[in-house]
């Protein structure tokens, strides 16, 4: 492993963010555990974070590139 990050390319933080509300604002952390990380031929690092119904994507190093939900 060479680095991490949290969500939105944030230092990483394991506090629990309580249960998922899919009316309030997109937590600043990933639920844990996130389900996949994957580099694409784009180059991309995607990141399923399924228990906040989200999708980022960043730069090999860490920047916050964009999400989906």
């Amino acid at each position: 492993m060479k680095r991490f990050w949290g969500a939105y390319g944030n230092k990483p933080d394991d506090a629990n963010l309580g249960p998922y509300d899919p009316d309030a604002p997109p937590a600043q952390q990933f639920r844990n555990p996130v389900h996949c990380v994957k580099r694409s031929n784009d180059g991309l690092v995607y990141v399923c974070d399924r228990q906040s119904d989200r999708l980022q994507v960043f730069t090999p190093e860490g920047k916050f590139v964009k999400e989906g939900f």
